[in-house]
């Protein structure tokens, strides 16, 4: 199974993003081979007045602290989806066979 990340706490954007998803991809989305995962914003510490480092803004603070806890929250999702865990961000673009040359080693 692939699991998709939608980590946004605008729920309106993580449905369109779930129906654009559905409908490119349905029957892998019916097989069980892609999951649309998103924790709830509960689960989320407050994340207000942290703890600033190296004068980043307060903006990059709060977005790299979420972040963190997104990553966090996947990885224990997939925890038993598979022996590996590769992680490839949206903006993320992969040589020709980047994965057979990966699992093939």
């Amino acid at each position: 199974a692939l699991p998709i990340s939608a980590p946004d706490f605008d729920m309106e954007w993580n449905t369109e993003m779930a129906k654009e998803i559905s409908s490119k991809f349905t029957n892998h989305v019916l097989a069980g081979h892609l999951l649309l995962v998103h924790a709830p914003e509960n689960y989320y510490p407050p994340l207000e007045g942290l703890k600033r480092n190296y004068n980043d803004p307060d903006d990059r603070v709060k977005f790299r602290s979420k972040q963190n806890i997104d990553y966090a929250f996947l990885m224990h999702f997939c925890k038993n989806l598979s022996t590996y865990y590769l992680m490839i961000e949206d903006d993320v673009h992969c040589s020709k066979s980047f994965i057979t040359a990966k699992i093939g080693r």
